[in-house]
């Protein structure tokens, strides 16, 4: 039995690890099939790497993780099981991290009691499935951080390491600069730690030059395109950043609901920035909640500015989060077995109903859309969509029935054609804009048909309130079609619209 005693104080952290394993599972084998953006990384990570890299140049994510799914594909396949099983382990290592710096930072229970927050949190779950770079930045936002936190301390050895590790994750999500940013931010304003800050700002810099490589190119395109951009966000209807942040814990549409989590939570986070000791009876801030109060504050001030924020990009801000709450609820219980159980208990609360959606929904189900189209489809009908698509990108979902039926498809898709700034843009985000100069593009794809079956954008059919409908059928009414029938969207699996000549 010596063993067991000797292996003990793991048993809790392998625990959070096995629960976080088996919460996110069912998601890994059950997403079904690939949506828009994870189509877009495997089409992109099939080319050949250099070829891959170089049209990340004009998105708005970083290349890093492209590279990484392109060499996992080679070891492991290119199924969408294959593609998402990368995330599954970015998504355990990083919570090893994040426990072990939530342990160094704080304690145990805190440790215990984030941890559980990141093991049951319902975006947690679906990013630690989903084929994109989220569950990546996770484990490298942690893993800078927990090296940042140590070469603070005086470990010379996690300088080097520390470096290399914010540059990975500089190149894997833009955030992650936002998280070097309040690190530095941290040096900045303490007079005891600001000569460390001088000391690492050369690696700083050398960040700040390598991110610029892939930065400047991609903020070109960006500036060109900004208009349509903001006209594709004011149009969707969702939450402001504060409470998709609360996304993150429960997946609530409620926004009374939503608004008293917040404000709890608010309190909870900043009650975790603050203690008192016997010098000084008033509150003041320890170095450990300094540090996560600027990392936080750098990733998520920025989303302030923008009208709506999808949750998804608020990762690298959530590892702050959830420690500041932890800790703040923790101090305010006040007893340190009962505190934890009790947060246990309302982790489980505000867990379990997001989680259950998460299970309950199929992100993409594109099966159902290729069976409506086989049954109606006749020779020399043509299947046309408008988004980021051809049959690379068919072959992108990883959907056998629906490479079949929409053989030789058409559509709109991304860099095929030079320098145009705004055609890229309408494709690669896969927001068909609401202008007719972008459906102008689609009208090759209808030329000698009778009929088509038309599969709109998701963003166009279901969160701008119908607006982007009506101009699609506008424009398609001024060419000579009408809509004979239509299938609906479901979940978030695009609709198809069977159009025929007049």
């Amino acid at each position: 039995m010596a063993w067991k005693a000797r292996y003990k104080r793991y048993w809790p952290w392998v625990g959070l690890l096995v629960l976080a394993a088996s919460l996110r599972l069912p998601l890994l084998f059950g997403l079904g099939t690939l949506w828009n953006d994870e189509a877009f990384t495997r089409h992109f990570a099939l080319l050949p790497l250099e070829e891959g890299l170089r049209s990340m140049t004009m998105d708005v994510h970083p290349p890093l993780h492209l590279a990484a799914v392109h060499f996992w594909m080679k070891l492991f396949g290119t199924t969408a099981l294959a593609m998402r099983s990368l995330s599954f382990v970015f998504a355990l290592a990083g919570l090893a991290v994040f426990l072990k710096l939530a342990r160094e930072l704080f304690g145990k229970r805190e440790a215990l009691l984030a941890g559980l927050l990141a093991a049951a949190s319902p975006l947690m779950a679906y990013y630690g499935a989903d084929a994109r770079m989220y569950a990546m930045t996770f484990f490298l936002a942690s893993l800078s951080s927990l090296l940042f936190w140590r070469t603070t301390l005086g470990d010379a050895r996690a300088k080097e390491a520390w470096m290399w590790a914010s540059l990975a994750l500089a190149l894997t999500h833009l955030t992650g600069a936002f998280v070097l940013a309040g690190q530095a931010l941290f040096l900045l304003v303490s007079r005891e730690r600001r000569p460390l800050f001088y000391g690492m700002l050369w690696r700083f810099v050398l960040i700040a030059l390598v991110l610029a490589v892939w930065l400047v190119p991609a903020a070109t395109f960006r500036l060109q395109s900004i208009s349509k951009e903001w006209q594709f966000r004011s149009g969707q209807e969702d939450l402001h950043a504060s409470m998709s942040l609360l996304y993150w814990i429960w997946l609530g549409k409620n926004k009374a609901q939503l608004a008293i989590a917040f404000a709890v939570t608010g309190l909870l986070m900043f009650g975790g920035l603050l203690r008192r000791s016997e010098r000084r009876p008033f509150f003041n801030i320890t170095p450990e909640s300094a540090f996560l109060f600027s990392w936080f504050a750098c990733v998520f001030a920025p989303f302030l500015l923008f009208p709506n924020v999808t949750p998804r990009y608020l990762i690298a801000a959530v590892p702050p989060f959830f420690l500041l709450v932890a800790r703040g609820f923790l101090k305010a219980a006040g007893v340190r077995r009962g505190g934890l159980v009790l947060g246990a208990l309302l982790i489980g609360f505000l867990a379990l109903p997001g989680l259950a959606a998460q299970y309950a929904t199929r992100s993409y189900n594109w099966d159902r859309t290729a069976a409506w189209i086989s049954e109606r489809r006749a020779e020399g009908d043509r299947v046309v969509f408008g988004w980021y698509a051809d049959a690379l990108a068919i072959e992108g979902l990883d959907d056998a029935e629906l490479a079949r039926v929409a053989d030789g498809a058409a559509g709109l898709y991304p860099f095929d054609d030079g320098f145009d700034a705004h055609a890229r843009y309408a494709a690669h985000a896969g927001t068909l804009a609401i202008a007719p100069r972008d459906l102008d593009r689609l009208a090759p794809a209808f030329d000698g048909a009778e009929r088509v079956f038309f599969i709109p954008n998701f963003y166009l059919t279901l969160q701008d309130g119908g607006k982007a409908d009506e101009t699609v059928a506008d424009w398609i009414n001024a060419r000579g079609w009408y809509l004979a029938e239509r299938l609906e969207p479901e979940g978030r699996t695009q609709g198809v619209w069977l159009l025929v000549r007049k």
